[in-house]
């Protein structure tokens, strides 16, 4: 409902996220053991037991200490890996050998975060491998969400791009049609509200002269020349010129819309087929139950970074769409998860981290 708004009374501005909550408890209600992976999230929560299986290393990963080669390959080995990487310890680093040594092993591969920021940090550093390039050019690398920062070509939209570029141009010329003839519309009602008056006046006086609109004011819904011809024509005439015009522009507009409709179909067709080739997809845990596309793919593993800030719901989501194995990295002695709730149970079931769920001591751990 809408109420009047005192102006002079002090106010706040407060935006909550409650639409982000609702897509997410439909994500989670829509899981279905038949057709997500919930035993690798329990896996991941650690309620079921993790394999590993020593496999060796397919690729070369020169300038790894041991420790960070020793994360590499329980990455690759592993059903569970939980990776604590502090500041400075070649976190990011050590995180691309791991997509790069399962790449060369066949796995599809989801990289999710709490932030874009994360994302674009990794994404930059994917960006300097000799592979990144060509796995822009085949779409196997795809990042979801806008950034201001750079994408190298990886992110959906820019794919898209490049596979319905004329497309997208004729998307933006029916935008911009559509955007002018709502404007059109409504200067000529202005128009013909600003004529009404003046024809009623000369209903009542028979001997006055007709009354009319000059020719700047039609000038903004018709032609100059055209505008200055109407100028000179009586009232009546003018009226109903505009409603034809208004008519027309109608048309128009209603056309343009479903054109567009239809164009967006496509593109999200395309988009579709884009993710469903992508090798690694790169987004936060938000995207992956928001973006539309997002809940028919499958991934055999999940990458987790910055997962000690990571609230339980979407990372339990996130595992759900992974069958084979779940990497979580990040430093739980960083920024916890972020709730503004102090309800006892919102802290116990959002307010925790991972880590704190299933490797409350790392140090007695084996993942």
């Amino acid at each position: 409902a809408t109420q009047p708004i005192d102006v002079e009374a002090p106010a706040a501005l407060v935006i909550a996220p409650w639409f982000l909550y609702d897509r997410m408890t439909e994500a989670l209600a829509g899981l279905d053991v038949d057709k997500h992976h919930v035993d690798l999230a329990l896996r991941l929560f650690g309620k079921h037991p993790h394999a590993r299986v020593e496999t060796p290393l397919l690729v070369e990963h020169a300038g790894l200490d041991a420790s960070q080669l020793a994360a590499v390959k329980l990455c690759s080995e592993s059903e569970l890996a939980f990776v604590w990487g502090p500041p400075g310890t070649g976190k990011t680093r050590t995180l691309t050998c791991v997509v790069e040594e399962l790449l060369a092993q066949g796995q599809r591969i989801l990289l999710a975060s709490t932030t874009n920021a994360a994302i674009d940090q990794i994404l930059a550093k994917l960006s300097t491998t000799p592979w990144f390039a060509g796995a822009i050019d085949a779409g196997t690398l795809v990042r979801l969400g806008r950034s201001p920062a750079a994408t190298f070509g990886a992110e959906l939209g820019d794919l898209v791009e490049r596979a319905h570029g004329v497309h997208r141009s004729t998307l933006e010329r029916l935008r911009a049609r559509v955007g002018e003839a709502v404007q059109q519309i409504r200067f000529a009602k202005a128009l013909l509200e600003d004529l009404a008056p003046a024809l009623g006046a000369q209903q009542s006086l028979l001997n006055a002269p007709a009354p009319r609109l000059r020719d700047q004011a039609l000038s903004r819904v018709f032609s100059p020349g055209l505008a200055a011809v109407l100028s000179d024509v009586p009232g009546t005439t003018q009226k109903r010129v505009l409603e034809q015009r208004i008519a027309r522009l109608e048309r128009v507009r209603v056309l343009a819309k479903t054109k567009i409709a239809a164009h967006v179909a496509e593109d999200r067709e395309l988009e579709t087929r884009l993710l469903a080739n992508a090798r690694v997809v790169m987004c936060t845990l938000t995207n992956a139950y928001l973006v539309p596309g997002m809940a028919a793919q499958r991934f055999d593993v999940l990458i987790a970074e910055e997962a000690g800030m990571a609230t339980l719901p979407p990372l339990f989501y996130a595992a759900c769409l992974c069958k084979r194995r779940a990497i979580v990295v990040g430093d739980p002695k960083q920024l916890p998860p972020i709730t503004q709730s102090n309800d006892d149970l919102v802290r116990r079931t959002i307010g925790r981290n991972v880590f704190d769920v299933t490797v409350p001591d790392p140090a007695t751990s084996e993942v």
